[in-house]
């Protein structure tokens, strides 16, 4: 118990940093414009029928307001109430709280609050690099997918961190693995940023098929040149988007967008 009210805490602490360092960010913008065009070129059916979706660890909502946005019926579950409180007025704001239900849950606690294969489609985003045992998140989540439901799962690719350290000549932290320094500065970095093809294993395990990949944010601050995007954010999510899909740059992307069906 001690430990979940601590993770709260931090992610209660870590909101308005999130929103203003990066949702409002280019490289948030970046995030969630190629995330979004990717998440509508796999699931097509995502501009037909109604459907009953759980955005797990949704923090402010940006997902769940686009998919409320094109009728869908969201349950929004976060384990900070300080973002469940930013997400709440952008939701009124947008006149889509008859669409979106607030649940404020660790993804351990859903199965208090949710019934098992309710929700024809489940979104995980930047939530498993977050935790101890992302495995055994990811299977809890699972269980609330129904037997024909789709998963958008998102998540901070180590390979990335890998390769920013080469180019900076950080080899020692490549020799130990320490791709993270704990350090203030470093809060809103992940702190176990997963391994893309052991994700895949996970998945494919569970007798699900990945329909798509894609790498989010391929291009932006690989060289520390976030700047010169400020006034070029067009052009910049454009090449993003043309080249998530293209290897080798899907799978040197700072996310891996993993689409699957059951």
């Amino acid at each position: 118990m001690k430990k979940r009210e601590k993770a709260e805490g931090d992610f209660n602490h870590l909101a308005g940093r999130l929103n203003t360092k990066v949702y409002q960010s280019p490289k948030g913008m970046v995030r969630v414009h190629v995330l979004w065009n990717d998440m509508l070129a796999s699931m097509p059916f995502l501009t037909g029928k109604p459907l009953r979706v759980l955005d797990a660890g949704g923090g402010m909502g940006q997902i769940s307001r686009k998919l409320a946005a094109l009728g869908h019926n969201v349950v929004l579950c976060d384990i900070s109430a300080e973002m469940l409180k930013i997400a709440s007025a952008c939701i009124k704001e947008e006149s889509l709280d008859k669409r979106i239900t607030l649940l404020h849950s660790s993804i351990a606690d859903l199965h208090h609050h949710l019934e098992e294969n309710s929700f024809d489609l489940i979104t995980v985003h930047g939530v498993l690099e977050w935790m101890d045992n992302p495995e055994d998140a990811l299977n809890g989540l699972l269980r609330f997918l129904s037997p024909e439901g789709h998963l958008s799962l998102l998540f901070f690719n180590v390979d990335r961190l890998i390769l920013k350290c080469g180019i900076y000549g950080m080899f020692n932290s490549i020799k130990t693995g320490s791709y993270i320094k704990v350090d203030k500065k470093r809060k809103l970095t992940p702190t176990n940023p997963l391994n893309q093809y052991e994700v895949k294993t996970w998945i494919e395990e569970r007798g699900m098929t990945i329909v798509s990949k894609a790498g989010i944010r391929i291009f932006y601050n690989l060289f520390k040149n976030k700047d010169e995007f400020k006034d070029r954010m067009q052009e910049l999510q454009d090449v993003e988007y043309v080249y998530s899909r293209r290897e080798p740059y899907a799978s040197i992307a700072q996310h891996i967008h993993y689409v699957c069906r059951n």
